[in-house]
């Protein structure tokens, strides 16, 4: 019985420390083992034909503007948050989907009257939802009530509202044909769009306020400020006929009185804006879907796009196609009420 004790105690130590010298050995040399052979039996003997880029881009497209248009929910005609919730609305992402419909039009995607018809859904489903001081939640249901984004997000959210609105302007500016359909379109946009106090959301302050909701006013008090992707928020703001913003509000609030420049150098970069390294790329995208940046300086902040910008391609969708590698011209600096404007009147998606 001894023997055999000794014998199962001899057998257990010999056994870990082989496991102890496989754990050992393999972490001193991870790259000395040949990674297994790829795993190619799943390939058919037909493998998909090959298309040219250009063609791909243009499915790519194509199939990015079917989620916001056939995967629309059909009460609202508003876009889904994601595809897992069906019946929770975002109205950031239904502007980013609205300001689609001109090119789906002239791409042959979808008919004229076929926008003209969703955008009667939407605009009659904007017309009746819960709205804060004209600004829209971040999400709602069907029926136009707000589905809270957070225990204290349960109002008006100005961001995602901007988002929305540059859609629309889009939209209004797309459909200018002097018959009623297009009339009665571009006379409900506007009335949205005008309908959103951005001066109310400032507190009185030199700052637009993000959040606010009629059971927690401005508990959020998270202010917007640059740079991010809420530059359409001042944009709209200072450019609204009924409740601009002053350009020392755009000077303190978004351009923090030049504390958003960067100035540094990443990767041999140079980075005039924004916080180190960039950021997420959605920061400097979500604002360009309506506004033209280039040729655009804003005071004493540094360009937007400078003229070293030329070595870039550029692509600008517009109702007439799309016009590649433009050239930039020399810097202009532009008053914020200026910039507003021009983001407004010249919104070509």
């Amino acid at each position: 019985m001894k023997f055999l004790i000794e014998s199962k105690r001899i057998f257990r130590i010999h056994t870990v420390c082989v496991l102890l010298f496989a754990i050992f050995d393999s972490c001193e040399s991870p790259n000395a083992t040949n990674p297994p052979p790829p795993d190619v039996g799943f390939i058919s003997d037909n493998p998909v034909e090959q298309i040219p880029f250009e063609d791909l881009l243009e499915l790519v497209q194509e199939r990015t503007f079917n989620y916001f248009w056939d995967f629309a929910e059909p009460i609202s005609g508003l876009a889904r948050e994601r595809s897992q919730s069906l019946s929770t609305l975002t109205i950031g992402g239904s502007g980013f989907g609205i300001s689609c419909f001109p090119i789906a039009v002239e791409r042959g995607w979808v008919s004229k009257d076929e926008v003209l018809q969703r955008l009667d859904k939407i605009l009659t489903f904007l017309e009746s939802a819960e709205t804060y001081h004209g600004v829209y939640s971040h999400w709602y249901n069907n029926s136009g009530s707000t589905i809270p984004f957070s225990a204290l997000d349960n109002g008006g959210d100005l961001v995602e509202t901007a988002f929305l609105i540059q859609g629309l302007l889009i939209n209004r500016q797309y459909f200018s044909e002097s018959n009623s359909k297009e009339s009665n379109i571009r006379d409900r946009i506007t009335a949205v769009w005008e309908n959103v106090e951005w001066d109310w959301y400032t507190q009185g302050q030199k700052s637009i306020t993000w959040h606010w909701s009629p059971n927690n006013g401005f508990d959020i008090n998270l202010k917007i400020r640059g740079w991010n992707e809420s530059l359409i928020v001042y944009v709209l703001a200072a450019s609204s006929p009924t409740h601009t913003i002053d350009k020392q509000t755009y000077d303190d609030g978004w351009a923090r009185n030049g504390n958003m420049k960067n100035g540094k150098k990443f990767y041999d970069i140079d980075l005039s804006l924004g916080e180190d390294f960039g950021g997420p790329l959605f920061l400097s995208q979500y604002s360009f879907i309506g506004l033209d940046p280039r040729n655009l300086g804003i005071g004493n902040v540094v360009w937007i796009i400078t003229s070293s910008c030329d070595e870039f391609a550029f692509e600008q969708h517009t109702q007439f196609g799309v016009v590649q590698n433009p050239k930039i011209p020399d810097e202009t600096i532009l008053d914020v009420a200026e910039i507003g404007r021009l983001g407004v009147q010249q919104s070509q998606c």
